[in-house]
């Protein structure tokens, strides 16, 4: 609690020092801190969206800052659920189901998309996100995917965090969490070494457990 109390004063001498209009709303109307504090804990932890945005909002009886997170929630879960929808193709052809989908967040397009496909490949390094990215590329004519956001059912493994750093991706929303083979918050957390060149914007958790329930029934019957 004394972190969000700092965050708290601190972005109020912000908005002061740039006389911004929420300095002066904010001393006549107090915002509400409990809430403000609970969903920044959580998206610190990565429940929620890690880029929160605010916006001025003046109506009787209501803070004065309404937290713009289900927005970018309900943006996130629509592309997510598309990649679950490849998901589970792929585990109906006898793959693990983990798929990607790479996505132009101004014009709201799906650039790749593409499901796990090293069996059927003969292909190790046929991931969802490899060849999400190598397909993306082709269709935009560029090696660097700037500005792209790839959506991945689940956490990436250290060779496609390697590929998502070359590749220049913006922003990483994933699914569930692989505390054995993900390399994003597990794992060596590739983007965080040294030798890592490029940092995506990571979301973790979107619809994270109707990809571990894919994930749990594809090996349950395969251990059948």
């Amino acid at each position: 609690m004394q972190e969000i109390r700092c965050i708290f004063k601190s972005f109020r001498r912000i908005q002061a020092k740039n006389n911004s209009p929420l300095a002066g709303a904010y001393r006549k109307r107090r915002l509400s801190k409990p809430s403000l504090a609970k969903d920044i804990s959580l998206c610190c932890i990565g429940f929620l969206p890690f880029n929160i945005s605010y916006k001025h909002e003046m109506k009787p009886f209501e803070s004065v800052w309404t937290l713009r997170v289900m927005d970018q929630l309900e943006f996130d879960q629509r592309f997510m659920s598309q990649a679950l929808g490849l998901a589970q193709a792929a585990s109906a052809a006898g793959e693990v189901p983990v798929a990607a989908l790479l996505v132009d967040p101004q014009s709201q397009k799906i650039i790749a998309s593409a499901a796990n496909t090293p069996i059927a490949s003969h292909d190790p390094t046929a991931h969802a996100e490899i060849c999400a990215l190598s397909l993306a590329g082709q269709n935009i004519g560029n090696y660097r995917l700037n500005g792209l956001w790839l959506y991945v059912t689940l956490e990436p493994c250290a060779m496609c965090a390697g590929a998502i750093a070359h590749a220049r991706i913006e922003r990483l929303i994933f699914g569930a969490s692989d505390p054995k083979g993900g390399a994003v918050i597990s794992g060596t957390q590739f983007f965080e070494q040294p030798s890592c060149h490029w940092r995506p914007q990571v979301t973790g958790g979107i619809m994270a457990g109707e990809s571990a329930n894919l994930l749990k029934s594809f090996f349950r019957q395969r251990r059948s």
